[in-house]
């Protein structure tokens, strides 16, 4: 990508469920990559509002949005929820936070 493109990185932490699995990084709908525990990715993008999201097997994350400028490195964190959310909440089990 030219220098007027962003970059979004992503850095995940170790915790104990899936570490041996990566997360699949959706976005715009798109998988993009994969993340595994204790890692960072970095995934260029055009400026603009993107949609990101995490899932692996039949959890997720919610869609977070981010507006990322030109030369901007917009920086995010990967992680898992609360125990109890990947009973009641799949879909909210992976956190993707700013």
């Amino acid at each position: 990508m030219s220098s007027a493109s962003g970059t979004i990185v992503i850095h995940r932490g170790v915790e104990p469920e899936f570490i041996a699995s990566a997360f699949k990084v959706r976005i715009d709908g798109v998988v993009a990559g994969r993340i595994r525990v204790g890692a960072t990715v970095e995934f260029p993008v055009t400026p603009g509002t993107h949609q990101l999201q995490l899932t692996i097997a039949w959890y997720a994350s919610l869609p977070l949005s981010v507006d990322v400028r030109p030369g901007e490195r917009h920086e995010l964190t990967a992680g898992i929820g609360a125990y109890l959310a990947s009973f009641f909440r799949p879909k909210r089990y992976l956190v993707l936070t700013e």
